[in-house]
């Protein structure tokens, strides 16, 4: 086989193929995008007091 032909060959093996997923999968992943996340607004403070801190040391380590 021609590297084009067999390129081809393959890519058309690949496409054909299907993995059906299974129940189990489907109450996973839903499972989990029901579910809130809350940490993210707790981190966005969170750094933030470290920079303002950062700032705050690196103030009076100059000034001082």
């Amino acid at each position: 086989m021609e590297p084009d032909k067999f390129e081809k060959h393959i890519k058309d093996k690949l496409e054909e193929r299907r993995i059906p997923p299974s129940d189990s999968a489907w109450d996973k992943i839903s499972s989990q995008i029901e579910t809130p996340t809350q940490q993210k607004k707790n981190s966005y403070f969170s750094v933030g007091n470290c920079g303002k801190f950062h700032l705050a040391i690196r103030a009076f380590c100059f000034f001082s």
